[in-house]
């Protein structure tokens, strides 16, 4: 009789594990929604979609669309829904958060290696163009599946990759070609965006700004699945220059930042010491996407891109020592009154032009990086949001149908 009751004791304890595993599976899936905007019936589709993707790619691809995180904030609830569930180890998540209307990227294991900010905003950009939030979600599965698949992922390095200047006019010595040759390579794999120069000799009766956009997409540049990089075309016949932007170049390139860039190389492209214009023309790209991995691209309150002209001012040099003891003592009171498992937020960069600031943070406890966006909704129900003390990044349409940012001008 005891055996009896053991056995029907053990069959009942099997059958609610059984069903408790059933109802969590249910309860976490990769594409979760408690705010309610997805219908059932799509939610199954995107999970589908979201299985077969992270199954693909090794990389567990999740979306989470949160009414409330019940005081946790987007960060924490975020970190406990990724960690809770029997994943791969590698998780690519967006979590957005409709009580606090803000965003945020989760990534831990080697996906960490992978998205940086270019891929956000890859990302974000994909997601954004859907009619609806589960078109929204299927364009971030793919893109995800997109970036994560890639074979080549990480575009560049010098193997393989076009080189990043062309000198068709052989206005450089082979040793000059060398030394701009290096600078650009240099600043691209260190920012992970293509920095390059071309020089021809004419456009062949094209607009310049036509030709920079096809001679980027056509040859094949572009860092990383989001195709950043930044391109400058010089024209010697007409004495014409042109900058073409892609991907995250775009948003560290904007219209001021253009301007900027081209009064720091215009005086030497017009003496004809072209060595030395496209190596500042690679230093001031490199200051222009600090800016704005820092979170202040150029022509933001914090992004003046005072560059090195000002650094020998003393006013400014006196100014920014005290502007900078004042942020350390504030900074380390912060750190003395902070008992947190993670790590201290900084700003970080905009995504692209007319969306707020985002905010990167590791959590040290879990080994992740994440990032945190404020998200703005229209009352026309539409997605992008508009601050107007965000620098303005006018795009237009390539011939192959790339978005490109860029002007164009004369020596």
């Amino acid at each position: 009789m005891k055996r009896k009751q053991l056995l029907s004791f053990i069959t009942i304890i099997a059958l609610v594990l059984l069903l408790s595993g059933t109802v969590f599976a249910e309860r976490f899936p990769r594409v979760y929604d408690s705010y309610g905007s997805i219908s059932t019936q799509d939610l199954a589709r995107l999970n589908q979609e979201a299985d077969s993707a992270s199954a693909a790619v090794g990389v567990d691809i999740i979306f989470c669309l949160i009414g409330s995180t019940e005081g946790k904030g987007i960060e924490n609830w975020t970190a406990s829904y990724c960690s809770i569930q029997d994943f791969a180890g590698s998780v690519l998540c967006l979590s957005i958060d409709m009580e606090q209307n803000v965003y945020y990227f989760y990534t831990s294991g080697p996906a960490s290696n992978i998205i940086g900010n270019s891929e956000q905003t890859a990302l974000w950009n994909a997601f954004m163009t859907g009619n609806n939030d589960a078109e929204c979600v299927s364009a971030y599965i793919s893109k995800a599946y997109e970036i994560l698949a890639g074979a080549n992922y990480g575009g560049g390095g010098t193997t393989g990759h076009p080189t990043r200047l062309v000198d068709e006019v052989d206005v450089l010595t082979a040793s000059e070609e060398a030394n701009v040759l290096a600078s650009l390579d240099a600043v691209s794999e260190k920012r992970r965006c293509d920095v390059a120069v071309v020089l021809v000799n004419s456009t062949g009766g094209r607009d310049i700004s036509a030709f920079a956009d096809d001679y980027f997409d056509y040859n094949g540049y572009g860092y990383g699945a989001s195709g950043s990089g930044i391109m400058l075309v010089i024209s010697l016949g007409d004495s014409s220059w042109a900058i073409s932007t892609s991907g995250y170049g775009i948003t560290a390139v904007n219209d001021a930042a253009q301007d900027y860039l081209m009064d720091k190389i215009t005086p030497y492209l017009s003496s004809g010491d072209f060595e030395r214009g496209f190596i500042k023309y690679a230093e001031t790209c490199d200051e222009l996407l600090r800016m704005a991995d820092e979170g202040h691209p150029y022509g933001t309150n914090n992004g003046g891109g005072g560059g090195d002209d000002d650094a020998g001012n003393p006013a400014w040099l006196g100014g920014s020592l005290g502007i900078g003891a004042l942020a350390s003592a504030i900074w380390m009171g912060g750190i003395k009154s902070s008992h947190k498992t993670v790590s201290r937020k900084r700003t970080a960069n905009n995504y692209f032009a007319g969306e707020p600031v985002v905010d990167h943070g590791n959590d040290v406890f879990l080994y992740s990086e994440v990032s945190r966006v404020r998200r703005t909704r229209q009352d026309n129900g539409g997605r992008r949001g508009r601050d107007e003390n965000e620098p303005t990044s006018t795009t237009h349409k390539s011939s192959s149908g790339r978005t490109h940012g860029g002007s164009q001008g004369r020596f």
